[in-house]
């Protein structure tokens, strides 16, 4: 297992990490919006895969040591066991019935020879055990044509798949690094998505939904404009607000555990629960903005949750209804006498959200650490 060194002045007990999931590297605004709120962001990548960074990654990295970093997957982080197989053939079975288009061979070269299958994807064959490969051939989810197309341009440890299939499976694997590693699993996909990828294995582990939960909160709270600012600007920030990861991580599997958000449940109920707790949470941020009265404030556009439900169609029929059934359906009664016990804490949280939103949008309030 490789090693992950946080960045020296910002060393935790108990550091706060994500599990990024299912392509190699994140959006950049998703990426810097994660940072803020954990210490460190663990990308799946095989070794042997050559994968090359893109410059906003070592940007961003050189500024950060430690807080991007690798994990190549183990042999025990691709495999399963047999109650998981049958229901990951299940599921397999269901995209290869489901899905159209699938026999089609449709190739896009772009500048420089890169290749792009629209609808399929490549996944390093490290990410697959012999048994889930031996899934993917039964139900017929390889593209021979392609994967040969793919290998002759020198990717030879890859199998060109359907990007459903894909997701399914490397969210697996994701799941089964977050445990070893004792963290959370996040994605810049849509919520939906990542709520809903494991739906076909009938089930819904906590560190992926108490990520989804967080990955929703960034959206909400923090500002588009933190794509803006320089790295060093950005590492600055970053530095000045280094206690609101431990702290919000606790306000998150708080609000996981009010809410029941790990319930059993198919993926319209969680996600449903995952939607109601963040925007439970974004309204209490609300409250306590309003009550500080800082009306030197700059007003401010978040993605919102109708950006988190951009594939609410392929989950939810009306994601409209679903907000608003989510939002309804709380107990927020119950919710509001089991956070109050620790009031302190969510104040400290929405307090520094408010001030990391401002510095963002005004970045000469930046303070430097050099």
């Amino acid at each position: 297992m490789s090693s992950h060194t946080l960045f020296p002045q910002e060393t935790r007990v108990i550091p706060t990490q994500v599990i990024y999931y299912p392509s190699f590297d994140p959006d950049e605004r998703w990426l810097r919006a994660m940072l803020l709120v954990t210490d460190q962001v663990i990308r799946i990548i095989p070794n042997d895969a050559g994968h090359q960074d893109p410059e906003y990654v070592e940007r961003l990295g050189s500024v950060l040591p430690g807080a991007i970093v690798r994990e190549s997957p183990g042999a025990n982080d691709t495999s399963l066991d047999a109650v998981n197989l049958q229901r990951l053939s299940k599921a397999l079975s269901h995209i290869r019935e489901t899905s159209s288009g699938l026999d089609r061979i449709e190739v896009i070269v772009g500048p420089g020879g890169t290749i792009e299958l629209p609808g399929k994807v490549w996944i390093h064959e490290s990410k697959l055990s012999r048994e889930v490969s031996r899934l993917l051939e039964e139900n017929e989810l390889i593209d021979d044509v392609s994967t040969s197309l793919v290998r002759e341009i020198g990717r030879d440890d890859v199998f060109v798949v359907p990007a459903a299939a894909s997701d399914l499976v490397l969210s697996y694997v994701a799941d089964n690094i977050a445990r070893r590693l004792g963290c959370n699993t996040a994605t810049d996909a849509p919520i939906a998505f990542a709520v809903n990828a494991l739906d076909g294995l009938q089930v819904h582990p906590e560190g992926r939904v108490r990520g989804s939960l967080l990955s929703a909160i960034i959206q909400l709270e923090i500002p588009l404009e933190v794509q803006t600012l320089s790295a060093e600007q950005y590492a600055q920030l970053r530095y000045s607000y280094m206690d609101i990861r431990g702290a919000l991580a606790e306000v998150t599997t708080q609000l996981s555990s009010v809410h029941q958000l790990s319930a059993s449940g198919n993926s319209h109920v969680v996600l449903q629960k995952v939607l109601g707790a963040a925007q439970h949470f974004h309204n209490e941020c609300e409250k306590f903005r309003s009550a500080k009265a800082n009306r030197n404030f700059t007003r401010w556009i978040p993605i919102g949750l109708g950006g988190l439900l951009t594939v609410g169609a392929e989950v939810i029929d009306q994601p409209e209804i679903a907000i608003g059934a989510a939002a309804s359906c709380l107990l927020i009664n119950l919710v509001q006498e089991a956070l109050r016990k620790d009031t302190g804490q969510r104040d400290n949280v929405y307090r520094q959200l408010t001030d990391l939103r401002r510095d963002i949008l005004n970045p000469a309030h930046i303070r430097s650490f050099v």
